[in-house]
C-alpha cells in the first residue's frame, strides 16, 4: 500500500473532473445545469442506510430491550440513516416447504418474519467472538466483485453507550450546522498524534483552502434559481467557503465517527498519518488525503470537483462514502430545524453504577462519625480537667 494515497485518490479525481469536463464540453442538457455539485449533493443526494444488527440467543434483558426500542424509535424518526434488525438466533428457521401427502397436514411455509430473518441470518451472519447479544454495524451496500458487499463498521456487545455515539456526535452536528449554513465543504483532519505532522497537515489546508477560496468561482446562476427537490425554498446561502475542522483520534465522543471515516477506503486505519477528509452535501466524504497525499495538487483537485458544474447523474455515479448523520435535510434546508433524536431511557446498568457510588459515600459518613465523637469527648475531658480548677480559684478570689 502507498502511504502517501496519491493513485487512488487522484484517480477518483481526475475522473470526476473527467466527466465534468466531458459535460462542459459536449452535452447542451448538461450546460444548463449551473448547480455546483456539492449544492446539488446537498439539496438532492439523500444519505445511505447503514444496517445495525442484533442478534440475540435468549430474550433480551431490559436494558437489552430499551436500547433496542430507542433504536427503532430512531429509525423511524425523519432523516434517520440507520436500519435496525433484530434477529434471534436461538431459532431455527424451516426454509423449505413440508410436502404433503394423505396422511400429513397441507405444506408449511415460514412466516414471512421468519423467512426474513432466515435470508438475513445467512446473508449476515452472527458473530463467534462476541458474547450475545451483540449488534453489528455496517456500511451501505458498496459494490463488489460478485454483487453487493456491506463491509463492517463495528461490532461488539449491545452497548447503550456505543449505539448512542453510532447514531450522532457532536463533530457531525458541527459539520451539519457548517454545511447548511453554505459551507461548500467542511475537511475534517484526522489528527495522527504527532504534533508535528497535525500542525504540518493543518497548515498546508489552510493556506491551500484560502487560496481555493479566493482565486475559485462559482458557475454563474440563473436570475431565479430552482427549488428544492420538494419545490420548497432554499433557505441556505449559495456561497464559496471552505472550512477546516480538526479532529482528535483518541476523542472517546467520536469513535463511531473515526471508525467509518477510518473504514471508507482500504488500509487507513492502519496509517499513522493525518488524514484530510472533505465532506459535502449532507455528509458525504468524497475520498482520504493521508501524509503527503495532503498536497496543493489533490486539495485544488478537490475542490474544483465539488464547486463545478454538476453533471445531474444519481449518487452512486460519483466518488465518495455517505458518513452517517442524524439530520432532516430537507427540513433543515428549508429553515425548519435540524432532526431531534429521541433521548435513550435511563439504563438499569447506569442506576446500579450509581447504586454502587452512593453507599461508600454513606459508609465513609458513617466511619466519620465515631472519630468526632473522640474529638468531642476529648475536648469535654480537656474542659473538666482544666476549667473546674480554675473556676474554683476564681471563686476563691472573689470571696477575699
Amino acid at each position: 500500500m502507498n502511504n502517501d494515497r496519491y493513485p487512488r485518490q487522484s484517480g477518483l479525481l481526475c475522473l470526476g473532473l473527467l466527466m465534468l469536463t466531458v459535460m462542459v464540453g459536449g452535452a447542451p442538457h448538461a450546460m444548463a445545469c449551473q448547480t455546483p455539485v456539492f449544492r446539488y449533493a446537498l439539496e438532492r443526494w439523500p444519505g445511505d442506510y447503514y444496517p445495525l444488527m442484533i442478534y440475540h440467543d435468549r430474550p433480551l434483558s431490559p436494558d437489552g430491550r430499551a436500547i433496542v426500542n430507542w433504536l427503532e424509535k430512531v429509525q423511524e424518526t425523519e432523516g434517520s440513516q440507520v436500519s435496525v434488525y433484530v434477529l434471534d438466533i436461538s431459532k431455527g428457521v424451516t426454509t423449505q416447504p413440508v410436502t404433503a401427502t394423505a396422511t400429513t397436514q397441507p405444506a408449511s411455509r415460514p412466516s414471512p418474519v421468519d423467512a426474513q430473518r432466515a435470508y438475513l441470518l445467512k446473508k449476515f451472519p452472527p458473530p463467534t467472538d462476541i458474547p450475545m447479544p451483540a449488534m453489528v454495524l455496517r456500511y451501505p451496500a458498496q459494490p463488489g466483485p460478485e454483487g453487493p458487499v456491506w463491509p463492517v463498521v463495528h461490532s461488539g456487545r449491545l452497548d447503550g453507550k456505543i449505539a448512542r455515539e453510532i447514531i450522532d456526535s457532536p463533530v457531525r452536528k458541527k459539520i451539519a450546522k457548517r454545511l447548511l449554513s453554505g459551507d461548500s465543504t467542511v475537511w475534517v483532519l484526522l489528527e495522527s498524534g504527532d504534533k508535528g505532522k497535525d500542525a504540518a497537515a493543518a497548515k498546508m489546508l489552510e493556506t491551500e483552502l484560502g487560496r481555493m477560496t479566493r482565486e475559485l468561482q462559482l458557475p454563474e446562476q440563473p436570475p431565479t434559481p430552482d427549488a428544492g427537490p420538494y419545490g420548497q425554498e432554499i433557505s441556505v446561502e449559495l456561497k464559496l467557503a471552505f472550512s477546516l475542522l480538526q479532529v482528535s483520534r483518541d476523542d472517546p465522543a467520536e469513535r463511531m465517527f473515526i471508525k467509518m471515516l477510518l473504514g471508507s477506503e482500504e488500509g487507513l486505519a492502519e496509517l499513522a498519518e493525518p488524514i484530510a477528509f472533505p465532506i459535502f452535501g449532507r455528509g458525504r466524504a468524497l475520498a482520504a488525503f493521508a501524509g503527503k497525499g495532503i498536497c496543493t495538487e489533490n486539495i485544488e483537485d478537490a475542490c474544483v470537483f465539488l464547486i463545478g458544474r454538476c453533471s445531474c447523474q444519481v449518487k452512486s455515479g460519483n466518488p465518495g462514502t455517505d458518513m452517517m448523520f442524524s439530520v432532516n435535510w430537507d427540513a433543515a434546508l428549508a429553515g425548519q430545524p435540524l432532526m431531534t433524536v429521541p433521548p435513550l431511557p435511563r439504563l438499569t446498568s447506569e442506576e446500579v453504577e450509581v447504586a454502587t457510588i452512593q453507599p461508600r459515600a454513606v459508609e465513609a459518613e458513617k466511619g466519620s462519625i465515631p472519630l468526632l465523637l473522640i474529638i468531642g469527648i476529648s475536648l469535654l475531658a480537656v474542659l473538666v480537667v482544666v476549667g473546674l480548677p480554675l473556676l474554683r480559684v476564681i471563686r476563691k478570689g472573689a470571696d477575699n
